[in-house]
């Protein structure tokens, strides 16, 4: 009689899965009744491939097998995958200016996979826990945003909102009526201003166009008709949030 004594085939109990963040790291443990050797690959991204708890930091999902010898010379593998989650995305503009009146809505990217956001300082914002705050400060601001993804993933960013004092009027020198681009000439502004007198005159000195609404432009017609190709000649006096007089005479070239 010969009695035949099988060892367990199976004695590795290393960590379970787990998952990190790019950048992050994870330590591995190896267990198992007996163990008496073990070395883990690969070998890459790993601090001790021979230690019982190493640490790594793989820059993709990642699957480490270690493998180990016990007291009775028997061999066994055991695998514990690393998964790598994307990395947190946000972009947002380096620096914009506002003028007197105006704010700026703070937009990320259409790329970013952020959900959750918080921002700093909180002044001048309408909201400092969502991912697009309107930023009307009163003074230049720095605005820094921690954002995470779902999965866990954080990053950084920030935006610097100038505040001009005073706002900027002027006019273009030529318009087409009825054009995507520049269908109506009017004063263009940024900031506050009020318009006393926006008046346009043909060449004969016949105005065809008055308003007072800073909104309002001419459309190229008179008396519902439309006026022809050429130069005309405007008047505009308008004052500004602050007080300061703008006054501006010059031609347009109507374009057909």
């Amino acid at each position: 009689t010969v009695r035949l004594v099988v060892f367990p085939s199976t004695f590795l109990h290393p960590t379970g899965d787990t998952a990190i963040c790019p950048g992050n790291k994870a330590q591995l443990h190896a267990a198992g009744k007996g163990l008496r050797s073990f070395r883990w690959y690969p070998e890459f991204n790993i601090n001790d491939k021979i230690s019982a708890n190493p640490w790594v930091r793989p820059t993709t999902t990642t699957t480490y097998t270690l493998y180990g010898v016990d007291t009775n010379s028997c061999l066994d593998t055991a695998a514990v995958k690393v998964v790598v989650y994307p990395g947190a995305v946000i972009s947002i503009p380096h620096e914009v200016r506002i003028y007197p009146g105006e704010s700026y809505v703070i937009e990320p990217s259409l790329k970013s996979n952020c959900t959750y956001f918080s921002w700093f300082p909180k002044a001048g914002l309408s909201k400092d826990n969502i991912s697009n705050p309107i930023a009307k400060p009163e003074v230049n601001t720095r605005y820094m945003v921690t954002a995470m993804s779902e999965s866990g993933c954080v990053t950084t960013d920030s935006i610097t909102v100038l505040v001009s004092p005073e706002s900027i009027l002027d006019l273009p020198n030529a318009f087409t009526p009825g054009s995507a681009s520049n269908p109506t000439f009017k004063v263009l502004r940024r900031g506050d201003a009020t318009l006393k007198n926006f008046s346009i005159y043909n060449r004969w000195g016949q105005k065809v166009f008055e308003t007072a609404n800073i909104d309002e432009g001419w459309d190229g017609t008179y008396k519902g008709q439309a006026q022809p190709m050429g130069v005309y000649i405007y008047n505009v006096e308008a004052v500004t949030a602050s007080g300061r007089k703008f006054t501006k005479q010059g031609n347009v070239t109507l374009i057909r």
